[in-house]
């Protein structure tokens, strides 16, 4: 009877190393996903487009179409004119206000840009619509993808028309 208490033992002491184990790898990978997406912004606010674009795996479509004149293949223009012609807010991240995984390898992320008087990123209406139809915005999601072990930013920048 006193083997298999230890027996007992032993296992729910593995078993709950292993979901520690779990858990603490998977706030591991919350973390550098978020350090992704803050290092993403970071570079290109300073204008470090080249290696912005090495810490995104979205699509460029969008940015190729409103910039034909450049190939496609040229992120870091691609990237330099998003942020200097095209109105993408390319701030700093002032804080994240929530990070979760889904499970799925895709990291979420709430948050709030820094302009550079300190104040955050409100973006207002736009197009015509007023206050009630389009209330103004101070949080933005945000997605990391985890692909053949690099975390990636899935998406652009706040745009302002």
């Amino acid at each position: 009877m006193r083997k298999f208490f230890c027996l007992l033992i032993l296992l729910s002491s593995i078993s709950i190393t292993a979901c520690s184990t779990g858990s603490n790898r998977e706030m591991l990978n919350l973390q550098t996903a978020q350090d992704c997406l803050e290092s993403f912004f970071s570079l290109l606010s300073y204008g470090a487009y080249e290696q912005a674009a090495s810490l995104y795996g979205g699509s460029y479509e969008e940015l190729h179409s409103i910039n034909p004149a450049i190939p496609v293949d040229n992120y870091a223009a691609l990237w330099e004119s998003a942020c200097t012609i095209n109105g993408y807010q390319c701030l700093k991240i002032k804080q994240v206000l929530k990070a979760y995984a889904d499970g799925n390898g895709i990291y979420h992320f709430l948050v709030e840009f820094q302009r550079s008087n300190g104040e955050s990123l409100v973006v207002g209406p736009c197009c015509g619509a007023d206050a009630t139809q389009m209330p103004p915005r101070s949080q933005f999601e945000f997605t990391v993808i985890r692909r053949k072990g690099r975390f990636l930013v899935q998406d652009m920048p706040v745009y302002v028309p």
